[in-house]
């Protein structure tokens, strides 16, 4: 898996030579680059906005996603790159048909538009007391729906519980954010009963998916790709006055919609569009946003096996930074992804999710946004890397359940006796519980613990302790104990 080069905090100051930024024609042929660290200045003051994409690291290298054009203009730079992989579609296209699951002219292991729509029927088909049926938050240009789901124990009420979105394919051709959407709904809906924390989680949550965000643009690589590998990222959008199609959906959000990270120009992968929240797909996303009151939100991304963070627009840090880092580290985990602002692991990002969504707290309550890029071999991974990817994301998208809440962790029972920290023939004991609230936003009031034993020989007789109020990340010691004969 690759591992994204740190490009540090000094690109936020860096602009783009604007005459210098390519734009891609309607069929790019993009390729995989390679270039040696460290990276020139030259390219650093390229970076933000280009049609450059980092998609790792790979042995004191970067690997970015360029075009042909691009690569033209490097060179023109005096930039010193090789080459991996000339024609990535063609590459993807190639390992998509020769996949344990090729042929039937569609993605193989990996869902269609189609795919997800039945997918998302079927799971509500299979748990119709904990999901809703699949809802259309809105249409795109092309008329296709925007469908959600919801996971909690009562789906068609609207409880005051902590509310979680998820959403995947901003852009076309990460199709593994597809798949981590519906493999963590459906995990959620599968382990229901059986997994104590699922159970939890389903019990006293709200956990929305919108698995693809960007129908139109899915669609279209199945067009001209439909056994897989299409490389179109945008949306389908006709650009009035251009004959290059497509705004990119993650630099079209209102908020610091103008700067550095995107690009004017129509037919740029970054293309930001005529105004901010001009597009269907975002004004679909956004109004949903608006209408509930979620704490966290996960959207997914690939290739660059990253955990990102507001601000996006900027290197400054937001007031709620140290608690950014701490869910990013602990979303982290088990995947190893590099965390940070985008500034300190990529280039600087304009109009972005995260940043509308902690930023425009005047619309809805502060969001504790995420865009989590899922690692992997390429845009389109090998089949065989799909399970494990998923895998390795699994505790994040459980922890950011658990935080957008209070959620309760027994640390430690202590044994209040005569000294030697046992209950003995005929003694009397207290016994003292220190709970936890690994929660990171949320606090935990009004906890109380509860003991029952099922041991003939012992009398229970104070059977409930209180514990008061757990701030975030806190632990309390309950002043009541239970007793015990």
């Amino acid at each position: 898996m690759f591992r994204p080069f740190r490009l540090g905090t000094a690109l936020l100051a860096l602009t783009c030579v604007g005459g210098l930024l390519s734009a891609v024609p309607a069929f790019a042929r993009y390729q995989e680059i390679r270039i040696a660290t460290p990276l020139p200045q030259q390219l650093r003051d390229f970076l933000p906005g280009s049609e450059l994409e980092v998609m790792g690291d790979d042995d004191g290298a970067v690997l970015f996603l360029s075009t042909e054009e691009t690569s033209d203009q490097l060179r023109g730079m005096g930039i010193d790159f090789e080459v991996l992989i000339d024609d990535l579609e063609a590459f993807y296209s190639a390992r998509m048909s020769q996949g344990e699951h090729r042929g039937g002219g569609n993605f193989g292991i990996f869902h269609t538009y189609s795919e997800t729509t039945d997918e998302l029927n079927a799971i509500h088909a299979e748990f119709p007391n904990i999901t809703t049926a699949p809802a259309s938050i809105g249409t795109t240009d092309e008329g296709r729906e925007i469908l959600s789901i919801k996971v909690s124990d009562n789906p068609n009420v609207d409880e005051n519980e902590g509310e979680i979105l998820f959403d995947g394919v901003h852009h076309a051709r990460e199709i593994m954010t597809v798949e981590m959407n519906l493999s963590f709904c459906r995990y959620l809906c599968e382990n229901y009963g059986i997994d104590p924390v699922v159970t939890q989680l389903v019990d006293s949550r709200e956990i929305w998916f919108v698995p693809i965000v960007n129908p139109d643009g899915i669609v279209y690589n199945e067009t001209t790709n439909p056994a897989g590998g299409g490389m179109w990222r945008k949306n389908r959008k006709v650009n009035q006055g251009s004959s290059c199609r497509g705004v990119d959906l993650n630099r079209n959000y209102d908020f610091e919609w103008v700067g550095t990270g995107s690009s004017t120009d129509p037919c740029s992968d970054v293309f930001r569009g005529p105004s901010p929240n001009s597009e269907q797909e975002i004004q679909a996303l956004t109004n949903f946003i608006d209408a509930h009151e979620f704490v966290c939100w996960q959207s997914y991304h690939s290739v660059a096996a990253l955990v990102l963070f507001p601000w996006g627009y900027t290197s400054a840090h937001t007031p709620d930074d140290a608690t950014f880092r701490v869910m990013a580290a602990e979303m982290a985990r088990d995947s190893g992804y590099q965390t940070g602002q985008p500034t300190e692991v990529l280039y600087n990002v304009n109009g972005a999710a995260f940043d509308w969504g902690y930023g425009r707290d005047d619309l809805h309550p502060k969001i504790f946004g995420f865009t989590t890029e899922i690692g992997g071999s390429g845009f389109w991974p090998a089949e065989s890397e799909r399970d494990g990817l998923i895998a390795e994301n699994l505790h994040s998208n459980l922890y950011l359940c658990q935080v957008a809440g209070a959620w309760l962790d027994l640390v430690s029972v202590n044994v209040l006796d005569g000294g030697n920290g046992a209950l003995d023939p005929g003694e009397t004991v207290d016994l003292s519980v220190v709970v936890g609230n690994p929660g990171v936003l949320v606090p935990a009031t009004g906890v109380t613990a509860h003991l029952s034993v099922d041991d003939p020989y012992l009398l229970l007789e104070d059977a409930s302790a209180s514990v008061g109020t757990i701030p975030p990340s806190g632990q309390v010691e309950g002043a009541d104990h239970f007793r015990l004969t």
